[in-house]
């Protein structure tokens, strides 16, 4: 189970209702963020690095043992670098960085080096309004043979709701699935705090309510039905997917 929102975040947050709806909205000079484009990755590289096109960085990366061979594989972010997409805004006199992430993946090659297994464009969203923060803050993580990746979400203007979200993956069946998904929110305005922890491999799920005043937590486990495996690729934008009400 990922922490649950930090209790000075929510303090702060709930501090600033007064002034929240007075923040405005992103507008960029021309009225349209820029299109985000793409580069094929390397099939493979000596490093992590050597998988980093140009006008590219590498942001993130984990290493451990994700495929059972006994060798150090890796799981790396990708962050853009390309000036075009920073944006302009009229009231900001910061420009905002617009540049897309790709998450990654390779294997440890016996004879030295990485494979290439994952190149993904969509788990990380791209930041798109200067109201809601940087989806990603180097929340990359790869332990007992499974990565993670956290995520957030905080508008200063637009929605009451900040939470987080964390999705678990392995690989398994030549493909990185989720095992595990988990998500903790807080709605700003009335306090009220929700905890959420779905084992995919299990079928068990814990759920937890609260404010954000009090240190008490109402945590409940049940049973539940995970449906069908669940690919990376088919979990989409991190912090859209419910793992209460998954794609079937």
């Amino acid at each position: 189970m990922i922490p649950c929102l930090s209790s000075r975040r929510v303090v702060f947050a709930l501090a600033g209702l007064g002034s929240l709806m007075a923040v405005p909205q992103a507008v960029t000079e021309d009225g349209e963020i820029p299109p985000a484009h793409y580069p094929r990755l390397s099939a493979s590289a000596d490093t992590a690095a050597g998988f980093v096109p140009d006008g590219w960085m590498l942001e993130s990366e984990a290493q451990g043992d994700l495929d059972k061979d006994g060798l150090d594989d890796v799981v790396f972010v990708l962050h853009g670098t390309d000036p075009a997409n920073f944006v302009k805004e009229e009231w900001s006199p910061e420009p905002m960085d617009t540049n897309p992430r790709i998450l990654g993946a390779a294997f440890a090659v016996p004879s030295g080096g990485y494979r290439l297994v994952l190149e993904n464009h969509t788990l990380i969203p791209r930041r798109e309004q200067s109201n809601v923060d940087d989806a990603y803050d180097d929340g990359l993580a790869l332990a007992r043979g499974a990565f993670s990746v956290e995520l957030s979400f905080f508008a200063s203007a637009g929605s009451w709701e900040m939470h987080r979200s964390k999705p678990t993956f392995r690989w398994r069946d030549d493909r990185f699935e989720l095992i595990g998904f988990d998500r903790s929110s807080v709605m700003r305005n009335s306090g009220e705090m929700t905890e959420v922890s779905a084992n995919y491999a299990t079928g068990r799920m814990e759920i937890g309510t609260g404010m954000a005043d009090s240190d008490k937590m109402k945590r409940t486990s049940k049973a539940f039905r995970p449906g069908r495996r669940l690919s990376l690729e088919e979990v989409g934008n991190g912090l859209d997917f419910d793992p209460l009400s998954p794609p079937r």
